[in-house]
């Protein structure tokens, strides 16, 4: 039997918080290797693994021989999350949902649309960047 060991991480204007409460569920009960895991790991080891990731509940695994990390639905890991990159100031064809470049998007996340890649800005997004940077000037 497979039990699933989540990390709840949720952002409040205090900054993050994150929640993780061992499963009753667990077989190896107080012997769990996650519980002795997290008990070595710091509050701050748990706020580095949801720092700059969206609220929700992550599943955690083994990672090394001491450490835990977040894994993806599909038994991946999930990277370090790095802070989005701040739209460069007057691109008329960057992004239609964030705003960055096409050359230095990559995969960014946003409320809407979520996790996208690039999209084509439409011809009205990008008449009003030209017209605000014209006006920046």
């Amino acid at each position: 039997m497979t039990v699933t060991h989540t990390l709840t991480i949720t952002t409040t204007p205090d900054g993050l918080e994150t929640d993780w409460t061992h499963p009753t569920d667990c077989p190896d009960g107080d012997t769990c290797d996650f519980l002795r895991r997290i008990s070595r790991m710091g509050i701050h080891d748990m706020v580095d693994l949801g720092t700059n990731r969206p609220d929700g509940t992550y599943n955690l695994a083994r990672f090394g021989f001491h450490s835990l990390c977040l894994i993806g639905d599909d038994g991946h890991i999930l990277h370090p999350a790095e802070p989005a990159p701040t739209p460069q100031a007057g691109d008329p064809n960057g992004c239609h949902w964030c705003g960055i470049n096409q050359r230095t998007h990559a995969r960014q996340y946003t409320e809407q649309p979520g996790w996208h890649t690039w999209t084509q800005p439409t011809n009205a997004q990008i008449k009003a960047r030209m017209l605000a940077r014209r006006s920046a000037t």
